[in-house]
C-alpha cells in the first residue's frame, strides 16, 4: 500500500498519491500483453492476478483453460499472454495474499485511451476505442443484491476464530454492517474505471460502498 496511508478504500489510488514505486505498465486497448513472471526469491507461493483480465493457461496451448490467476514457486517462471479484449482504464495487478498486498505486491496495468507521444501502438491506433461494457439489446441480466456483513467466523473445534470476520450474505438477511466494501469477481468481463470493486489508479469513480450504502457493478 502506498505509505502513510489511512484510508484504506482509497490506498491504491493515484488521484492522491499518485503512482506506485512498483512498475507501471503501459498499453493501449486492443493491443496483446505478454507478461513474463519469475519468482527467484521466496520459498512461498504467491498468487499472481490481474483484475478483469484472463489469459489461457499454456501460452502455446490454444485450447488450454482460461484462468485469471497463476500460483508460482521459487525459480519457478510462467509466460503470461492476454489477448482477449480490455477497455481503458486502470487495471490492478497483484498477488494475492493480504500479506502480499501490505508488503507491495501490486501494481497498475494503464490502457490508455488516447495515444501518447513516449508509447507507440502494436495495433491500430485509429481504430475505434469500445463503449464500457453494458448488456446487449434483449440480453437475460442475472441481477443479484448481497451484502458484506461482520459477524464471528469460526475456523475450527478448536477455538481459532475471527471476532471481526466479514461475509457476504443475501441483503434481505439481518446483519450487522461492515466496513467500507467492494466486490471484484473473476471472469467477469466489465468497465474498469467503474465496476472493478477497487479505486486504483486515475480511474474516476468511487468503487466502494460505505456502511449502510449500496453500490451497482454492471
Amino acid at each position: 500500500m502506498h505509505e502513510g496511508v489511512t484510508d484504506e478504500d482509497i490506498s491504491m489510488s493515484s488521484c492522491p498519491y499518485g503512482d506506485p514505486s512498483t512498475p507501471v505498465l503501459e498499453t493501449y486497448p486492443g493491443d496483446p500483453i505478454v507478461i513474463r513472471l519469475i519468482d527467484g526469491a521466496h520459498e512461498e507461493q504467491h498468487a499472481f492476478n490481474i483484475n478483469e483480465m484472463s489469459w489461457r493457461k499454456e501460452i502455446t496451448d490454444p485450447v488450454s483453460p482460461i484462468v485469471q490467476e497463476q500460483t508460482i514457486g521459487i525459480s519457478e517462471a510462467f509466460n503470461i499472454r492476454i489477448d482477449e479484449h480490455y477497455d481503458a482504464g486502470d487495471y490492478l495487478y497483484y498477488f494475492g495474499g493480504i500479506d502480499d498486498l501490505w508488503l507491495g505486491l501490486w501494481g497498475i496495468i494503464r490502457a490508455h485511451k488516447c495515444r501518447q507521444k513516449h508509447l507507440l501502438p502494436l495495433c491500430n491506433i485509429n481504430k475505434p476505442v469500445p463503449k464500457p461494457h453494458c448488456p446487449p439489446k434483449g440480453a437475460v441480466i442475472r441481477k443479484f443484491e448481497i451484502a458484506a456483513i461482520q459477524t464471528n467466523i469460526e475456523y475450527n473445534r478448536y477455538g481459532d476464530h475471527d471476532p471481526e470476520g466479514m461475509v457476504f450474505v443475501p441483503l434481505d438477511m439481518p446483519h450487522k454492517p461492515s466496513n467500507r466494501v467492494s466486490l471484484s469477481p473473476q471472469f467477469l468481463k466489465f468497465c474498469p474505471q467503474c465496476s472493478s470493486g477497487v479505486n486504483v489508479g486515475y480511474n474516476k469513480e468511487e468503487q466502494t460502498a460505505a456502511p449502510r450504502k449500496c453500490i451497482k457493478y454492471l
